[in-house]
Parts: structure tokens; C-alpha cells; sequence
């Protein structure tokens, strides 16, 4: 779990819309602020089938740790890469349509930098950190339901909804693995 102010530049993007057939949608994606008005976040969350999402469908939530204590800002323009279905670029901004004075953006480094940070230990791998309120455990609705249910038969429906969606903001750090590593880690899958 992260604690408040560890991770100010995280925000929580939500699209709400109705489809052709009348019925209602939400989804979320996490995004970092890198300015006062734009974020920084996966082209997947911005467009359907090369059709960016409609501005006025799209919400920022920030703030806080707990979704449930985030401000919002409306959307003012969104901006997925240009070749992101033909090329797999899969980043995207959004503008805002008020800055958020407040908070912190995230501080992207140029290579130099980046090259400086790693040259201590030039062989061992880059780590990130990674940050969001997305599902706790790779594991499917099904198998996680009946797990849930053998354990805590009256809790089950509440922790699977902490699991699948947590409140609070969580956080990791990942060593990166090149393409044969991944392979070969997955060889089995």
C-alpha cells in the first residue's frame, strides 16, 4: 500500500458513457501527472478500434491514495499516439481543462540522466517502480470466487472487490527482463 503524498503525480482516469444499444459503461486506467494540465498514460485507455475517446466522457481523479477521497478535474483534450495500432506505441496524453497547481508532477529523466542513475552497477538490471488501484492477483473471477468463498464464505463478495479493485493506491518495483529471459520464464505458460 502507498501512503499519502509517497506517490503525488498518480492519478485515476475514469470514462463513463452509453453505447448504441442504451447501456451504461465505465472503465479506469491510472495515469501520472507530468505538468500541472497534462497526464501521461497508455494509448489503450484513451481510444477504441483508432477512435479517441470523446473529452467530455473522461474525468482525472487526484489527490489522494484512496479513490474514494479523490478531487476530480474534467477532460479537455486526448491526444493516444498516432501509431499506436500499427506500431504498439501505447502512450498517450491527456490535457486538462484546469491545472492541478498542487500536487507535484512526475520528473521524467532525459538519457543522460537515466545512463548517469545506472552507470553504478552497469550490469545489473534497470528496476521500476510501478504504481496503480488495478487488480491485486493474476487470477481468474471464477477460481478467485470459489477460493474466496472456501475461506470466508460471508467476506468473499468484499474481498474480492479489494482484490480485483483496491481503495488504496498500491505500489511495486520491477526488474526488468530482457525478451529471452521473458521466453524463457514463460516457456511453460
Amino acid at each position: 500500500p502507498v501512503e499519502e503524498g509517497q506517490i503525488p503525480w498518480q492519478v485515476f482516469l475514469t470514462r463513463s458513457w452509453t453505447d448504441p444499444n442504451g447501456d451504461s459503461w465505465v472503465s479506469w486506467c491510472g495515469g501520472s501527472l507530468i505538468a500541472p494540465q497534462w497526464v501521461l498514460t497508455a494509448a489503450h485507455c484513451l481510444e477504441d478500434e483508432g477512435v479517441a475517446h470523446k473529452p467530455q466522457e473522461m474525468e482525472v481523479g487526484y489527490g489522494s491514495v484512496h479513490r474514494s477521497k479523490l478531487k476530480t478535474v474534467k477532460v479537455e483534450e486526448v491526444i493516444p499516439h498516432a501509431e499506436y495500432e500499427s506500431k504498439g506505441s501505447d502512450i498517450g496524453l491527456i490535457k486538462l481543462k484546469r491545472p492541478i497547481g498542487i500536487i507535484k508532477p512526475i520528473e521524467i529523466a532525459a538519457p543522460e540522466i537515466d545512463a548517469t542513475l545506472h552507470a553504478g552497477n552497469a550490469n545489473a538490471a534497470p528496476t521500476y517502480s510501478v504504481s496503480g488501484w488495478g487488480r491485486l492477483l493474476d487470477i481468474g473471477d471464477i477460481d478467485l470466487a470459489t477460493q474466496l468463498h472456501q475461506v470466508n464464505p460471508q467476506q468473499a463478495q468484499a474481498m474480492a472487490e479489494e482484490i480485483n479493485s483496491p481503495e488504496q493506491l498500491r505500489a511495486a518495483d520491477l526488474v526488468e527482463v530482457d525478451i529471452q529471459g521473458c521466453a524463457e520464464l514463460y516457456k511453460n505458460v
